[in-house]
């Protein structure tokens, strides 16, 4: 038997989840292994891994071509969770209906949570979003020390909804 266009869906879903998801955790990585201190003080190139200060950043003397810097990984990060928000939205109002017209309050429960946990994360990109804009701005120690607290923050809800995804 063929899935229904509801089954791909949510086959769709849980493929643009594991995007979002490998990308969150690539940009929380790549700025876990940033120096706090940027004597340089080139932020973007500091963010990028690619400043004197980051020798031993795993992109540092790594092509543009070959790896994604952090600003580009949030850019693709904070749009692909645009559209998995979106797409969610779309697909948990007919899901909600199905459950309210069966009384499946676990189907109910569980579109409710994973709404609410997308929420939470979209709120912690954009903290991630606003401590870059600091760092960028000063390029102090206290700026990327909150980068990295925002950076924690995010990578905590992601690993939360994945192990709510699959299943415990």
């Amino acid at each position: 038997m063929l899935p229904g266009p509801e089954e791909i869906h949510a086959i769709d879903l849980m493929q643009q989840w594991s995007n979002v998801y490998q990308e969150a955790l690539a940009l929380v990585q790549g700025i876990e292994q940033l120096p706090d201190e940027c004597p340089c003080g080139d932020a973007d190139s500091h963010l990028n891994g690619r400043c004197p200060c980051c020798g031993t950043h795993p992109h540092a003397n790594v092509p543009h071509t070959h790896s994604q810097s952090c600003t580009e990984l949030l850019a693709g990060v904070r749009a692909d969770l645009a559209l998995l928000c979106e797409d969610f939205t779309r697909t948990a109002g007919p899901m909600r209906a199905v459950a309210l017209g069966t009384r499946w309050t676990a189907l109910r429960r569980d579109v409710v949570f994973t709404a609410d946990d997308l929420q939470k994360i979209a709120g912690a990109l954009e903290r991630v979003d606003h401590a870059v804009l600091g760092f960028r701005r000063s390029c102090t120690v206290s700026e990327m020390r909150s980068l990295k607290r925002a950076c924690a923050e995010l990578r905590v809800h992601c690993e939360a909804l994945n192990r709510e995804l699959a299943g415990g």
